[in-house]
């Protein structure tokens, strides 16, 4: 975590809060697959970096949030907008604004088209 370093009378050292995952999703069967799950701890600036590796025809992107019930310990999970396209080879970049607990995205792919995804999710104050 990198530290803010502020050298000017009446300021405090303060830590910048990231976080950030990475990880490549293959799509093999016709049912949604999801990424694994980002705890941002309530950090509202999220960017979500989406790029098709394999398939033709581009698998849908769904970014949802959750802010985990705690009085059951279950997480219910909201779309935070529309299903993208990951076109072949075309990066996608979705930022939202959304103080949530916990971030992913769910694939669906194109249906009987083997697909990758390579998905990056990114969190910071």
């Amino acid at each position: 975590m990198a530290f803010i370093n502020n050298k000017g009378h009446g300021f405090n050292d303060v830590a910048a809060a990231v976080s950030f995952q990475a990880e490549t999703i293959t799509l093999t069967v016709d049912t949604t697959v999801r990424s694994r799950e980002l705890g941002n701890r309530g950090m509202p600036r999220v960017a979500v970096f989406l790029r098709q590796t394999v398939g033709a025809v581009p698998a849908q992107a769904t970014v949802e949030f959750s802010v985990a019930n705690a009085a059951n310990k279950v997480k219910v999970w909201f779309p935070i907008a529309p299903a993208v396209p990951t076109p072949l080879n075309v990066p996608v970049l979705v930022p939202v604004n959304v103080p949530a607990k916990y971030i992913r995205v769910s694939f669906v792919r194109p249906a009987g088209q083997a697909s990758t995804v390579e998905v990056a999710l990114m969190a910071a104050q």
